[in-house]
């Protein structure tokens, strides 16, 4: 994982980076280790506390686990305003091991439903529409990354010719 920085370990922090090359690596590399896939792929539980006492309910964050038509082996959901709503799953589709990543998705459940798209794909070969609103995000964001790139590029040149 030579792209991959983790600064600090909830996840929120702008400073943790990564790509999907990486978090595939990282989702293969989880198969040594399934105490982790059978906690982030259960549905609901309830932690007790004792000091003081009180109970703690969970649900988990991503819906596909809910799904019985869904083999997930291992999940975990995550958004800043940097990266987006990003999903990353170890699953099983037509009787094979896929690792899905999807980064920045442009709504509070399109990643979910971005997973969905990839399934039908995978398993018919079908590509399923992009809805309109993703691809008016997709726009804004490729114009905000050249805006970005444009200003740093303008700040290096005024560095060099200082």
């Amino acid at each position: 994982m030579t792209h991959t920085r983790f600064v600090e370990p909830t996840g929120l922090s702008i400073h943790n980076v990564s790509t999907a090359r990486d978090l595939t690596k990282l989702l293969i590399a989880t198969k040594q280790y399934p105490l982790i896939g059978q906690l982030s792929t259960t549905r609901e539980d309830m932690a007790t506390f004792s000091h003081p006492a009180y109970t703690l309910p969970f649900r988990n964050t991503n819906h596909l686990v809910y799904r019985d038509n869904w083999n997930i082996q291992l999940t975990k959901t995550g958004f800043t305003n940097a990266a987006g709503h990003c999903l990353v799953m170890r699953t099983v589709i037509n009787n094979k091991p896929v690792a899905l990543v999807v980064m920045d998705a442009f709504g509070k459940y399109t990643h979910f439903a971005d997973a969905s798209r990839l399934r039908t794909w995978i398993e018919t070969g079908k590509v399923m529409p992009v809805p309109a609103a993703a691809l008016s995000y997709k726009k804004q964001k490729a114009a905000q990354m050249a805006a970005a790139s444009a200003s740093a590029s303008a700040g290096a040149q005024t560095a060099q010719n200082d």
